[in-house]
């Protein structure tokens, strides 16, 4: 036992915690050498943890840009539409047509248009066209968000992904689209994919480092042996893995939040991984000639 600060900790006992384990990976080798000699099991649980923590800011961030894409690109189209009028299946309204609406950055995302001047929602003239009413029809073409480096290209959506309702000669009604966003329950359906990004994000992250964990762990088993003469359990291969990943995780984790990408970023990850690996192993062996030499 050894006593320390009043308290007493057994030899084997971790001296450092996963909270400590996340800044510490990037400089301290006496964190390897402990994640080595006195933590347990293949560092699955490290990982958990690492991933949980840096999966939040990258979660908030998407929810945001979700939440931004929903209220501008379908809930504002749908409460900026004047009361259609619908009488034997034929629309009307009582404001001129064609009838526009635009977005915050003065595109045009919906038109209302009884006359037959317009027909077609796939418009070179309107590229963010997502909304078309004519006469008889409506039709829709869902909106692509744009979330960490994907991007739209106004008038590239492929045909199908446009869907039209015709209404039947026996249709009558009055539609306010406002009081339908109330009642349909579509703003449920933003809190439930609010709700689902955290999990979904997380178990993505999760199931690919552990693959990774599995590759590398048994190929940075040949590494430590080929390189350093040192021979590691698979056990402690995949322990040392899981913490000296963790300046990639958050490197990779402070692009995407500030959305910043570049050709050489998978090379740089890869960099990261082996030379904090190596960082790991040769800790390590360090700590295992000292006591040879002792």
């Amino acid at each position: 036992m050894i006593k320390g600060k009043g308290k007493l900790r057994a030899l084997d006992a971790p001296v450092y915690r996963y909270w400590q384990a996340v800044y510490l990976s990037f400089y301290s080798y006496r964190l390897y050498v402990d994640v080595f000699k006195r933590w347990r099991g293949y560092g699955i649980l490290y990982l958990l943890f690492l991933l949980t923590l840096t999966t939040i800011p990258l979660a908030l961030r998407m929810i945001v840009e979700f939440n931004t894409f929903f209220n501008e690109q379908v809930l504002f189209p749908l409460q900026e539409l004047p009361p259609l009028y619908v009488q034997d299946g034929k629309i009307s309204l009582d404001k001129p047509t064609p009838y526009f609406i635009k977005n915050k950055g003065g595109e045009v995302v919906a038109i209302v248009d009884t006359t037959g001047s317009i027909t077609s929602i796939k418009n070179k003239q309107y590229p963010h066209l997502t909304m078309l009413i004519t006469s008889n029809q409506i039709h829709f073409r869902p909106p692509v968000p744009q979330l960490f480096f994907s991007q739209q290209i106004p008038g590239t959506l492929k045909e199908d992904s446009v869907y039209t309702q015709t209404l039947t000669n026996h249709t009558n009604e009055i539609f306010v689209a406002k009081k339908w966003v109330q009642a349909s329950g579509i703003l449920n359906m933003k809190l439930l994919a609010d709700a689902l990004i955290y999990p979904m994000l997380l178990g993505f992250f999760i199931s690919l480092y552990l693959v990774l964990m599995l590759i590398l762990g048994f190929l940075g088993q040949v590494f430590a042996s080929t390189l350093f003469g040192l021979k590691l359990r698979f056990k402690d291969s995949t322990r040392l893995f899981a913490v000296s990943v963790t300046p990639q995780v958050i490197f990779s984790t402070l692009l995407l939040i500030a959305k910043i990408s570049f050709a050489a970023s998978g090379l740089v990850n890869m960099i990261l991984v082996a030379v904090y690996y190596s960082y790991a192993v040769a800790s390590v062996k360090r700590e295992h000639t000292k006591m040879v030499l002792s």
